[in-house]
């Protein structure tokens, strides 16, 4: 129970976290078919997916952002012009990072469920994005480009990538 405390405390930065007793609870027992303990499971957007595997820190994070993956677009150089010159006057939101980054992606993409109606978000892919890096001139990684026009100066933010400081940045559209 305590290694779940953890993992609950650290990955409620970014997601929901909740957890009960299945013995107590038997309705929501029966609601999710828990057959043994632990079971872990996400809710995204009405989709439910559901953990199998030894349920470690690095685990746990793996399997959300992967639940968490359809919130966002992946681009390259090949669709990177059609995501922005999308016809939604939404503005668009670019993450540059390198592979890993769990919990940098988790994040992004949790956010990306929260502010789906004001703004698109894109991971661009490691590899066939070099054309997209040398538009908006990202030599650091990661970084994030916001565009609020297709025409526009973007703004990139390179600082730390804290839930905080991604949900202050993502507040201003």
């Amino acid at each position: 129970a305590e290694n779940w405390e953890k993992i609950g405390k650290d990955l409620g930065r970014y997601v929901n976290v909740a957890r009960f007793n299945f013995e107590t609870e038997t309705g929501l027992a029966s609601k999710f078919n828990v057959m043994s303990v632990p079971m872990i499971y996400s809710l995204v957007n009405g989709r439910r997916d559901t953990f199998f595997g030894d349920p470690s820190h690095a685990n746990v994070t793996h399997f959300l952002a992967r639940s968490l993956a359809d919130s966002v677009k992946v681009v390259r150089d090949n669709n990177g012009g059609a995501f922005l010159d999308d016809q939604d006057s939404r503005p668009k939101a670019l993450l540059f990072a390198q592979q890993g980054m769990v919990k940098l992606r988790l994040a992004f993409r949790a956010l990306a469920v929260q502010f789906q109606r004001r703004l698109d978000l894109a991971e661009v892919q490691i590899v066939h994005s070099d054309a997209l890096r040398a538009l908006f001139r990202v030599d650091k990684e990661p970084a994030i480009v916001f565009v609020r026009e297709r025409d526009s100066k973007p703004l990139m933010y390179t600082g730390k990538m804290t839930q905080a400081k991604l949900w202050s940045l993502f507040s201003q559209f």
